[in-house]
């Protein structure tokens, strides 16, 4: 992944339009584009902080394939939100490598118990008691909200994680959302 282009959020003057909404719908834009053309592109937030998503979505891949993503019209109607950088060459001078991944909450216990009776023919008292609210997990991790086009659920939380730094660029697998649990990109 030579190559790489970048989306920065222009600040707005409206709470509801924070990082998280903003990188939001940009997200669901490179979805849409990667589902339709799939390519070797990754994502990733240099920017994020803390629970902050940051201001940046960083697409990493090939000129070829970050030309077809940007052509399946990823920028459309978002102009007034984020500039973008065009396609550059990644530096010299980086300091690694790292995975990107989406990772999901246990966050809904009742949720749970519903595809726990479903899927291992137990009673509701039975998935209450393999799967208690106290089992809830909150994620500390960055993320976007999103909506879904195919579900009609809306806001849903994306939290992301950045893996420590390897020498090392590694292939494999990524999601029509850009994440991998195997590819790494650069970091500088």
């Amino acid at each position: 992944m030579q190559k790489y282009c970048e989306f920065k959020v222009i600040p707005q003057n409206s709470f509801e339009m924070n990082n998280a909404f903003i990188v939001g719908k940009m997200m669901e834009l490179i979805h849409l584009s990667l589902h339709h053309f799939p390519c070797r592109v990754c994502v990733s937030f240099p920017g994020r902080k803390d629970k902050d998503i940051g201001g940046i979505v960083r697409l990493h891949g090939t000129s070829d394939e970050l030309d077809l993503v940007l052509g399946g019209g990823v920028e459309d109607g978002l102009e007034d939100y984020f500039s973008f950088s065009g396609i550059m060459e990644v530096p010299d001078n980086i300091m690694g490598h790292c995975t990107v991944r989406r990772v999901q909450s246990k966050s809904s216990p009742a949720r749970i118990r519903r595809r726990i009776v479903r899927t291992q023919n137990v009673s509701a008292e039975e998935a209450m008691r393999l799967f208690p609210d106290s089992k809830r997990q909150l994620l500390d991790l960055p993320f976007f909200l999103m909506n879904s086009r195919s579900t009609g659920q809306n806001n849903i939380r994306f939290f992301v994680e950045h893996s420590d730094l390897c020498p090392e660029q590694t292939e494999g697998a990524i999601t029509s959302y850009g994440f991998s649990r195997e590819v790494t990109v650069p970091v500088w």
